[in-house]
């Protein structure tokens, strides 16, 4: 996280913040994430609020530090300078706008805005039945996590206590990050297509052990925060999407499917690194099918990596990449489709890392529909031997062999005998979009 003071004279009016992923800033692992790290110093650099800028002129020590723990130098320089210029811009902007209308005036938008935005979730509060639901779920490996909301007119409260504690690996997440999985559950079913500030969110209360998986103390391991932190959306999303029919959905394939691969690029003799999230099936609702090959509710505004930049930059070929034709999500309205992707390896030093969750326990249908299908890589070797994996860290690759990606159907909707006969004339016809490369 990169941040700027904005200043009107001597005074601050805001901030301006990047928040983005730097690759391979240090670590016990290549990619900076290992399912193996069982504290926070084996998973990269750590730095407390440090001044990177000093009157504008940048603090050499500090980016030689930041610079000399990554195993990607080039990237990682390249994107600290990204991350500078988008603050300035902001700060550029705000400053303009301050000095247009005057500072006062700013600073009273700035609260009226924020007025806004909690007045608008405290409308839609209303809308909602007031009560406490509860909700439960399970983790791949087979323990239970529950959530309480409680409903009133005034207050959203999330109680996330009495669930596991904290992970003796990398699979927890910080009660901040438990914050923003509860904010996203909660615009979702109050006011997801208005405006959202910090306002919008004082309603919002989250309650968590101190020393579980969704706030655990320190020296915990939190690599692979972003799949616990989709478990808790999804659990939350899970118990309360109901109250509001129009956006109520079965689950989706709900996990960043976060796949980590890297080598030495064959053409360059360069070290290369892919962080790239996959694409998948989201539930199906009352209005329709699930959307397919899209990325998790969870993830963001992000883009998947178009095949021909993998092939340049990170030196593999991409066989195919099609919609996922495995079983799962059937009903009156189907989930959407996951995807099958093949990676082909190029690098004689090559390594793949994942770590996926909804591997076991399956996206959810409503009323009669079919579950979803499992998020999972197979690892084809040159002579035709597959290995299945959710979760591993390092494994070696060879040139020829495949890491093939599979990402969940989501959860169906309705009973499937009721689907709509021209919505099953048009599946059927269909085709098996697919782009191979052949050898």
């Amino acid at each position: 996280i990169v941040v700027m003071p904005v200043f009107s004279g001597k005074k601050r009016i805001a901030w301006t913040a990047n928040i983005a992923h730097w690759p391979a800033l240090g670590g016990m692992a290549p990619g900076g994430i290992s399912a193996d790290a069982t504290e926070i110093f084996q998973e990269g650099l750590q730095l407390p609020v440090i001044k990177l800028f000093n009157q504008g002129k940048p603090i050499q020590s500090v980016i030689d530090i930041i610079i000399s723990n990554s195993r990607v130098p080039q990237y990682t320089k390249g994107d600290m300078w990204a991350a500078i210029a988008s603050i300035r811009v902001g700060e550029k902007r705000i400053k303009d706008i301050s000095e247009k209308y005057g500072r006062d005036t700013f600073e009273k938008s700035v609260d009226l805005f924020m007025e806004y935005g909690e007045n608008s979730s405290l409308d839609s509060l209303k809308k909602l039945k007031n009560g406490t639901y509860y909700g439960e779920d399970y983790l791949d490996n087979g323990k239970k996590i529950q959530v309480k909301v409680t409903i009133t007119n005034k207050e959203f409260i999330v109680d996330l206590r009495n669930n596991p504690v904290q992970d003796t690996g990398p699979n927890n997440a910080s009660y901040d990050g438990t914050v923003v999985s509860a904010q996203m559950a909660f615009k979702g079913v109050t006011s997801s297509d208005f405006i959202c500030n910090a306002g919008t969110f004082r309603p919002l209360k989250v309650i968590c052990d101190e020393g579980s998986m969704f706030n655990p103390t320190r020296p915990a391991a939190q690599g692979i925060y972003y799949e616990t932190e989709i478990r808790s959306y999804d659990l939350i999303w899970k118990t309360i999407s109901h109250l509001n029919p129009d956006k109520s959905t079965a689950g989706s394939f709900a996990s960043i499917c976060g796949t980590f691969m890297g080598g030495t690029h064959p053409d360059t003799n360069e070290p290369f690194i892919i962080i790239e999230p996959q694409i998948g099936g989201w539930g199906a609702s009352a209005a329709g099918d699930g959307m397919s090959a899209n990325f998790s509710a969870f993830h963001g505004d992000t883009f998947n990596t178009p095949a021909e930049i993998h092939e340049a930059r990170h030196g593999l070929y991409v066989n195919q990449m099609r919609l996922n034709n495995q079983e799962g999500g059937e009903g009156k309205f189907n989930g959407g489709k996951g995807i099958i992707m093949d990676y082909r390896v190029r690098s004689k030093n090559a390594w793949v890392s994942v770590a996926y969750t909804r591997s076991k326990t399956l996206p959810w249908s409503l009323n009669k529909g079919r579950e979803g299908s499992a998020n999972y890589i197979e690892v084809i070797r040159k002579n035709k031997k597959i290995e299945k994996y959710s979760v591993v860290t390092g494994l070696g690759l060879e040139p020829g062999d495949i890491v093939r990606i599979y990402t969940g159907n989501g959860g169906g909707f309705g009973d499937p005998k009721k689907r709509n006969k021209e919505m099953i004339k048009s599946d059927l016809q269909i085709p098996d979009w697919i782009t191979e490369m052949k050898n």
